[in-house]
């Protein structure tokens, strides 16, 4: 758990410059472990509050003997009091910023899932709702791949972990392809909002739940909807091709018929 949480202070990338967009005032954000110092205005009329980091992607600042409390998604954090700060980056560091390596880390982070206890998701019998409960601290890196996805909205992100448990939930000789294929199905299941993600005392950990969350949510299952037929287009075409009898006029009238159904994928 502890590994995953430092995991969240790096990937967040709370470090940096902002832009107060209610004052159009610069804003430097530093951090030292949890401990927030938010440097607010310009040089020679500059303000200085302190706060801390409170959860993957939670913050709270105390401005004028007031807590407001500020949520993350890697490019802004809204304020509770209605103000928000946008994240601004040169070339060389939007080169570097960790979003732009996260998908790098994927196959490592996936690969390690293997080694969390992620039971069959269930519904809980004593909630109301089908929504199947996980707790968090029991699976932190399967949870932190998938809010991680969320909260940035990165639909790349969603569609590399997926691709990635489904590669290795094929792997018939792997002992663990089973805990992939519960971890994909996990991830499908949060996308659909049929999870309830709670800790050890099962109080329900924060989750979004906006309207723009709900419409990334169904625009990201319809890409992998598209993908997963390109695939079964590909093992089919495949598999066609393979087949001795088959002749060089049958062969490419097949892949015709395939390519004609891209039209209808990509709408």
């Amino acid at each position: 758990q502890n590994v995953v949480d430092e995991l969240w202070l790096t990937a967040m990338d709370w470090e940096g410059n902002y832009t107060d967009e209610s004052t159009d005032s610069p804003v430097v954000l530093e951090l030292e472990g949890r401990q927030v110092t938010a440097i607010h205005g310009a040089a020679g009329a500059s303000s200085i509050v302190v706060g801390i980091i409170v959860g993957q992607d939670e913050i709270q600042l105390m401005r004028d003997s007031t807590v407001v409390h500020g949520t993350f998604d890697s490019e802004r954090i809204e304020w509770s009091d209605g103000t928000l700060w946008r994240k601004r980056l040169s070339a060389r560091a939007s080169e570097m910023s960790v979003k732009r390596i996260m998908p790098l880390l994927l196959p490592q982070l996936v690969l390690a899932t293997r080694w969390e206890h992620l039971d069959d998701a269930r519904p809980d019998p004593s909630h109301a709702s089908s929504s199947a409960v996980v707790n968090c601290d029991d699976t932190p890196l399967t949870v932190f791949l998938i809010r991680y996805a969320f909260v940035t909205r990165d639909r790349r992100i969603v569609s590399d972990t997926y691709w990635r448990l489904f590669t290795l939930a094929e792997a018939a000789t792997d002992s663990k392809r089973g805990a992939y294929l519960r971890t994909k199905s996990l991830l499908l299941q949060a996308m659909a909002g049929r999870v309830d993600f709670v800790d050890k005392r099962c109080r329900r950990v924060s989750w979004p739940r906006d309207v723009s969350f709900t419409q990334f949510c169904d625009e990201t299952r319809q890409f992998l909807l598209n993908q997963s037929i390109i695939w079964r287009q590909t093992r089919q075409l495949h598999s066609f091709l393979q087949a001795k009898r088959a002749v060089t006029g049958d062969k490419t009238e097949h892949l015709r018929r395939l390519l004609e159904r891209w039209g209808a994928i990509q709408s």
